[in-house]
């Protein structure tokens, strides 16, 4: 009976010994599939905030280039509207000096006119 006492312990060891090492195994993966879930879920999460961080940059370029554009169209009308007030200023001006003997469109007085009428210019005249 001793001899099947020591077959039965030493069976029944060999199985303790395999289930701890299943076990162990078992643990070890199941820690190993968690490290590698864990290293999964990080990069999802750095590619997300990538791809945030790099949203809200090109959102603020857009914000930029939207205002810039903004602020030159404002630049363009005001020089529009400067250059129209100037266009309609010297039109007036010019109108005003018509028949009127000052400054005309030439921007010659009429003492230039009489001396052209009369064939001499200022140009030929003796200092």
């Amino acid at each position: 009976g001793d001899s099947a006492a020591h077959v039965r312990s030493k069976v029944t060891a060999e199985v303790v010994n395999a289930e701890h090492a299943y076990r162990f195994e078992e643990v070890h993966h199941s820690a190993e599939q968690g490290r590698n879930e864990l290293a999964a879920q990080a990069m999802r999460d750095s590619d997300d905030l990538i791809k945030s961080i790099e949203a809200a940059a090109e959102r603020k370029r857009l914000e930029r280039e939207a205002k810039r554009k903004e602020e030159k169209k404002r630049r363009d009308a005001e020089f529009a509207a400067r250059q129209k007030a100037r266009s309609e200023a010297a039109a007036k001006e010019a109108g005003a000096g018509f028949g009127t003997g000052g400054e005309g469109v030439g921007g010659r007085g009429s003492a230039d006119r009489e001396g052209e009428s009369q064939g001499r210019s200022k140009a030929s005249e003796p200092p």
